[in-house]
């Protein structure tokens, strides 16, 4: 089998949800931890440890200010999440990223035992932007996730690969949708993170290329957790989509979910951008 980033999990089993219209929130949910949820930026996947040497960068284009925060890391079942960064282990890191400027941040050591976190961005001077459609993510910062994996037998650096910017959204969105290739060179994974303190149902549609519905299934996440796999572990048991193309639309009717894309194509894996599903906006740049 390939060997690809995402980790190996038994997807929830999920509970029935009911489904009416989709939209927009207002995106002024709280987490798990009680924390206000907009003008942030959630990173719904990171990898470190096991081999992997993991950089974020964040990107300040366009803001006209200086943007500064902190950065909270979670575990898959929402809570803080010890991350090794100048070689102190620590939940949060403070940082600023300078107006047109970039910011890195080099975590975990390729020799610890591989975990799995989410995190999430909270900005410190929450300021809204008449131009931004009330679309708040980070107020403006953009991120790209960085991965060298070394060869644990001879600590040289064995692949290198960059899950390039999505400008990750702050859980407002209730709809999205992504590409889906199954094929002998391509594995379609997914991953997705309740950021939220209530319990969150999604429905994830797989859809033809016709637009026909393929295959559908529920997917319940408990406040603050988060579920990374192949996209064919999720449909286990409902359909094959071992050779499926098409997309994938998910969906739900309340505020905190946070989904990305991810595709390994022999052996390289990148994420798949998300796209707002044109239903869940009205179509004039606002909310519905």
């Amino acid at each position: 089998m390939k060997r690809i980033m995402m980790i190996w999990i038994i997807p929830l089993m999920a509970l029935l949800a009911g489904t009416g219209a989709f939209a927009h929130g207002t995106g002024m949910h709280e987490n798990q931890d009680g924390m206000e949820m907009d003008h942030n930026m959630v990173l719904p996947h990171i990898v470190l440890g096991g081999g992997y040497e993991t950089d974020l960068v964040f990107m300040n284009p366009g803001s006209g200010r200086d943007v500064s925060g902190t950065l909270y890391f979670y575990g898959q079942d929402g809570s803080p999440l010890n991350v090794m960064y100048n070689q102190i282990s620590q939940v949060s890191i403070n940082f600023a990223v300078p107006q047109s400027g970039t910011f890195s941040l080099k975590l975990g050591n390729p020799d610890d035992t591989q975990q799995i976190a989410w995190a999430v961005f909270i900005n410190s001077d929450d300021q809204s932007d008449t131009n931004d459609f009330n679309m708040y993510m980070g107020d403006h910062l953009f991120a790209s996730i960085f991965y060298k994996r070394f060869d644990t037998n001879t600590q040289q650096m064995a692949t290198q690969v960059g899950v390039m910017g999505m400008r990750f959204m702050s859980g407002q969105g209730m709809g999205y949708g992504m590409m889906v290739r199954n094929d002998e060179h391509n594995i379609t994974g997914f991953a997705i993170v309740n950021t939220s303190d209530v319990e969150l149902t999604s429905t994830l549609t797989l859809k033809n290329p016709d637009g026909t519905t393929y295959a559908e299934r529920d997917l319940t996440l408990q406040p603050g957790h988060q579920v990374v796999d192949i996209l064919s572990n999720f449909f286990t048991g409902i359909a094959d989509i071992s050779t499926f193309s098409g997309t994938m639309e998910i969906r739900t009717d309340q505020e905190g979910m946070v989904p990305l894309g991810l595709v390994n194509t022999d052996g390289i894996q990148t994420a798949i951008p998300m796209v707002m599903i044109p239903d869940s906006m009205d179509h004039t740049g606002g909310m519905m």
